[in-house]
């Protein structure tokens, strides 16, 4: 996918020709709303203040879990498929994760929990189980112009000598491409 001049770029967080995070962001927005415009579908964009990636938080409504707990809380959990746009260039990670919320008596919102993807969640579009799901997402990615790595390129060693500028999303030791091109700065 990436010769080593590349990776080398990606992994000093050096943007892939005219790519960079307001069109990284631009992409993951046009991604969301396609997915938002289907009522049984949500999209919801992370925070990635600190990230060199967007993380893009994909489920279906009706397979929320909701549960009350004794002090009038209500807390939601959502199964989903998180996809990674990269700042730097149009390549993605996608897998399976979730999230989960709580929420005051009052309706207000109280926390956030957000899963992340490591080698063994990553997934390639064929593994999505719901036919309806897999083409909704492989539509939205065609409208904004990213690939998704397949999960053998992303399990791949990294090249001698390389290894994150900054951390990476996952459990050290980080020597797999995936722990080189989605990393973040805390």
């Amino acid at each position: 996918m990436f010769d080593l001049a590349t990776l080398r770029l990606l992994a000093e967080w050096e943007p892939i020709g005219p790519h960079d995070e307001a069109l990284a962001l631009s992409s993951a927005n046009t991604f969301a709303a396609a997915l938002n415009r289907h009522s049984d579908l949500k999209a919801e964009i992370g925070d990635h203040t600190y990230n060199n990636y967007i993380p893009v938080y994909v489920y279906m409504p009706a397979e929320v879990v909701r549960y009350a707990e004794p002090n009038g809380y209500m807390r939601a959990n959502y199964q989903c498929v998180l996809l990674y746009f990269h700042h730097l260039a149009a390549v993605a990670a996608m897998g399976f994760s979730s999230w989960g919320e709580t929420l005051r008596a009052d309706g207000t919102w109280s926390s956030r929990g957000y899963g992340a993807l490591d080698l063994p969640e990553l997934i390639s579009p064929s593994q999505i189980p719901s036919d309806m799901l897999r083409a909704r997402i492989s539509e939205a990615l065609q409208g904004c112009g990213y690939l998704v790595a397949s999960p053998d390129y992303l399990r791949q060693d990294a090249p001698q000598g390389f290894e994150p500028l900054q951390r990476s999303e996952g459990m050290p030791p980080w020597n797999k491409l995936f722990h080189l091109l989605f990393q973040f700065n805390d």
